[in-house]
């Protein structure tokens, strides 16, 4: 936002039009640009933006007060206990020991929450936010790769192939169903009683078929959804947005074997 402000300020010395910013971003990028297409101080800062594969779930209704759980689990990671100086200690810490605290965390969870509601920044989620019209009203591009988890996928089995003991892999490397059985618990744990449905519509018939099935269903929720329900949400309304899905594989092995992956999009 403060960056945006300074666009605002001084972009027509570089020989820009402020009247004429767009944003975009990609993956948690794009995240970041729904955020700022709900958030009350980026009004009238931007009047464009592009969001390409975006994962809602960094932004879940958490307040202030929950988040400073995980400021705290954070704390605990790099062995500063909670309590009385804890946060003045992680002040004077390097910025790249907060970064590997982070990384330690995201490893054994599939989603950690960045994007707090604080009543300033944040009124609601970006769900909510999108779905009661609060969006900024400018054009809106959205979008998500047809096989966005793949390379998720294969990060994973790398995971676990360092392990000495796959089970001991951290939890994002055991995130993906490996049988039809594990697949089809998922499904009625996710969806309860729509599980039927969804299983007709992305079916496993056996263990081979349970791991494409969850890439494929992984996908539609974590990247097809967002990107549908944004554009939805506006074209409900009338207004201004764009929906792509974008399939161009890229040439050679990787392509082969992981189709239009997470990404893939950026060298267009």
């Amino acid at each position: 936002i403060k960056a945006l402000e300074w666009v605002q300020g001084n972009i027509e010395k570089f020989g820009g039009d402020p009247a004429k910013v767009t944003i975009f971003g990609e993956s948690a990028g794009g995240t970041s640009v729904m955020a700022l297409m709900v958030s009350p101080l980026s009004r009238g800062l931007f009047q464009g933006a592009i969001s390409e594969s975006s994962f809602m779930d960094y932004s879940i209704n958490v307040t202030m007060t929950e988040g400073g759980r995980l400021g705290v689990a954070v704390g605990e990671a790099l062995d500063i206990p909670s309590g009385a100086g804890q946060l003045e200690k992680l002040r004077s810490l390097p910025a790249k020991n907060l970064t590997n605290a982070m990384l330690i965390l995201s490893a054994n969870t599939t989603a950690i929450p960045y994007i707090f509601v604080d009543g300033s920044s944040m009124d609601s989620t970006i769900a909510e936010g999108f779905q009661s019209g609060s969006n900024h009203k400018v054009p809106f591009v959205v979008g998500s790769n047809s096989d966005e988890m793949t390379v998720f996928f294969e990060f994973g089995e790398a995971l676990k192939a360092k392990a000495s003991n796959p089970k001991e892999a951290p939890a994002a490397a055991n995130f993906f169903p490996d049988t039809r059985e594990r697949y089809e618990k998922f499904v009625e744990a996710t969806f309860g009683g729509s599980a039927e449905k969804v299983l007709s519509l992305v079916p496993a018939a056996g263990d081979e078929e349970a791991i494409d099935a969850g890439i494929e269903l992984a996908t539609d929720l974590y990247f097809g959804f967002p990107a549908y329900f944004t554009a939805e949400s506006m074209a409900q309304r009338n207004e201004d947005v764009y929906l792509y899905y974008f399939t161009q594989k890229p040439d050679g092995e990787a392509g082969e074997k992981l189709g239009a992956f997470h990404a893939s999009e950026l060298v267009y």
